[in-house]
This record gives C-alpha cells, sequence and structure tokens, in this order.
C-alpha cells in the first residue's frame, strides 16, 4: 500500500517528528512505500492566492491551478493511503497546513465534483500538550476529530482514522516518558497495520 504522508511541524527535534519517524518505521517494516510532503521543509506556500480564490469562489474547475498544488494532487492520486501528522496549535492544524488544505482541495479536483483518486484509508496522527481527557472536558477533542475527519477528510476516504498522541505539555519525568514510548509504538503500529 503506498502511503502519502503530509507533514507539518518546523522543528527536527519535536515529539511530533518524532511520532513521524515511528510511523514511517512501521510502514518500512511492513514494505509498504511511502512519500512525504514536509510542508516546512519544502516551504509550502500556505496563503490562497487572489486568482485561486476568484477560481475557487466561482467553481471555476478549468481554470489552472498552480504547479506546486498541482504536485501535491499528483502525490495524493499516487497513493493508496493517506496519512496527516502534525501537532495540535491553538485547537487546530498548524496554520501552514490549513493553508495546505485551502490550496490543495481544490474545486473539480476535491469537490464540485471530485475527481481525486479516493484513498483506501486516511489517518491523522496529532501530538497534543493537553490529555484527551482535558480536550473532551471543553469539546476540543470532538471539534478538532470532525474537523479533519468529517470536513477535510471527508468522503475522500473509504476508512478514516484520529488518533491523537497526548500529554507531551500536561505530563513530566517518568509519567511523560512512559506515555511518550505507548504514543511512539502505537505510531509504529499505525504504520505496519495501515493496509489491514
Amino acid at each position: 500500500m503506498l502511503v502519502h504522508i503530509v507533514y507539518a511541524h518546523p522543528s527536527g527535534d519535536s515529539f511530533t517528528h518524532s511520532l513521524l519517524e515511528a510511523f514511517v518505521a512501521g510502514l518500512d517494516e511492513a514494505g509498504h512505500p511511502h512519500t512525504v510532503s514536509d510542508l516546512y521543509a519544502m516551504d509550502f506556500n500556505p496563503v490562497l492566492s487572489s486568482d485561486e480564490y476568484a477560481r475557487e469562489s466561482s467553481y471555476a474547475a478549468d481554470r489552472p491551478i498552480p504547479q506546486e498544488v498541482a504536485a501535491e494532487q499528483a502525490k495524493l492520486d499516487a497513493a493508496d493511503g493517506w496519512a496527516f501528522v502534525y501537532p495540535v496549535w491553538w485547537s487546530d492544524v498548524p496554520a501552514i497546513l490549513k493553508g495546505w488544505f485551502d490550496r490543495v482541495w481544490t474545486v473539480g479536483w476535491a469537490y464540485h465534483p471530485s475527481n481525486l483518486s479516493r484513498a483506501r484509508k486516511a489517518l491523522a496522527l496529532c501530538a497534543a500538550g493537553h490529555t484527551v481527557e482535558q480536550l473532551r472536558e471543553t469539546g476540543l477533542y470532538q471539534s478538532m476529530r470532525a474537523v479533519m475527519l468529517a470536513d477535510r477528510v471527508f468522503d475522500r476516504a473509504d476508512a478514516k482514522q484520529f488518533h491523537l498522541f497526548d500529554g507531551s505539555e500536561a505530563m513530566t519525568g517518568d509519567e511523560w516518558q512512559r506515555a511518550r514510548q505507548r504514543h511512539l509504538q502505537q505510531a509504529h503500529k499505525l504504520g505496519r497495520e495501515i493496509g489491514a
């Protein structure tokens, strides 16, 4: 199963980057080839231009799209599975990933009508400072999950999953080290079993 990963974090020393590495190690172990769009390393421009806005707001699917947008769409079309790996910032994805959706999910490709190749599976792997319990209490967990799966992925994948790797700020010392290890093992397992 070919998996395309969209990764959004500026630091190679982050917990989010460790999740990416564990997930990729699982893919490699199971023999799943993969491609990665590292949005920060690519210096991906997340800002929708006025021309792009005019195309989208008038549903003008016959107008051209920027080359970097077409390249991202081609990576997704070529893949059987998609994974989005990112940290939770201000209860959502980083701005660069939000802008990626704004620009890549174009009319005539992602909707109105959708011509993209539907993924067999889409996964969201996100790192959060708060615990799942804290995020559930405020309704933020439910909101983040709904936005990613019900809106952004929607019916563009046959199966979709949201995985929150929590506690990087709420836990300290040994408690965090144990949780971190469990999270990395889970990310590895998700990579290994994505085709199941």
